[in-house]
């Protein structure tokens, strides 16, 4: 695959006391043609920096940004026709304009002649199904359509590389999977490089073909959802409900043997915990056993992606 995207080893700091702030520490990523690559990480980890960074929005201490071969400092104009990105959602549309007049405006910013793009523009608003509103104001569409213009305006020049920060915030459930096949199709279709930032764990794991994750603006992982998944994995949950109340000197004889979160809930007890091992399991049953408890069920679960990626932060 061709390489759209290198990062060379950034940094960026913020004056602090005592001493700077280091947003990005030695950061280094590549993206390629018909990729999504998703950037995690808990707040204030240092994902925007990297995505404004990569815009040349802001300027980095030391290291290298090429874009399709370009330095995005010393070059900024030369990267331009080859960047996308939609980095403060809605917020950079003109809401008292229509859909189609936003797209015109951005087009004419890039120096777009609007006769010329008449058929990618057809093309975009049919692919992110804005037909329908494309005279509308944008003042009056909801907040996922606004999210959807300013995406379509992001592409009118057809970028090599898009950055989308947080697409799916604060958009409900069949808007944001209707983003996710749209993003997925038109990496993969139009051979784009698309970057994307998201709290949203089933977004990342249905969309991105890899992802990375950095804390204290340093990377800890790189590969695709499997491999975390394979790397971190190592343990299920387990959900025993008891048909009874339990006594304070059974239960703690149960937390003797693991580390569990108990409730009692209309007069049944039920305890959750990580199984490490199954001689951890075979010890608790038998505690359970030799105190009489009336066992109701056990229910075993695994962990899913969003459980693991707050375990590796945590750690």
């Amino acid at each position: 695959m061709k390489k759209i995207l290198e990062v060379k080893n950034i940094f960026k700091s913020y004056p602090a006391k005592p001493t700077p702030f280091k947003a990005l520490n030695d950061i280094s990523l590549n993206g390629y043609e018909g990729e999504v690559l998703g950037i995690l990480g808990p707040n204030g980890s240092g994902k925007t920096t990297i995505i404004k960074s990569i815009a040349s929005l802001l300027e980095y201490d030391k290291g290298q940004v090429l874009i399709n071969g370009i330095d995005n400092l010393k070059d900024r104009k030369k990267i331009l026709p080859y960047l996308g990105a939609v980095l403060d959602g809605n917020r950079n549309i003109y809401w008292r304009l229509t859909t189609l007049e936003n797209i015109h405006y951005f087009s004419g910013l890039r120096g777009l002649d609007k006769n010329k793009t008449k058929k990618k523009v057809d093309e975009i608003l049919k692919a992110l199904m804005l037909e329908e509103i494309k005279d509308k104001e944008v003042r009056l569409l909801s907040r996922g359509m606004k999210q959807k213009v300013a995406i379509a305006c992001s592409l009118i020049h057809n970028p090599a590389l898009l950055l989308l920060d947080e697409p799916t915030l604060g958009l409900d459930i069949e808007i944001s999977r209707g983003m996710e096949k749209w993003i997925k199709k038109y990496a993969k279709e139009e051979k784009k490089c698309i970057i994307v930032t998201s709290h949203d764990m089933d977004f990342i794991e249905e969309v991105c073909d890899r992802v990375i994750i950095i804390q204290k603006g340093k990377i800890i992982f790189e590969g695709n959802v499997k491999d975390i998944k394979d790397k971190y994995y190592n343990q299920k949950r387990v959900r025993i409900t008891l048909n009874n109340r339990i006594s304070e000197s059974a239960l703690n004889s149960l937390k003797e043997i693991c580390d569990l979160k108990f409730e009692t809930v209309d007069n049944k007890s039920t305890f959750s915990f990580k199984m490490k091992n199954i001689k951890s399991f075979h010890s608790l049953m038998g505690s359970i056993n030799s105190h009489d408890l009336d066992l109701y069920n056990i229910h075993t679960m695994e962990d899913d992606f969003e459980d693991i990626f707050m375990d590796i932060i945590k750690h």
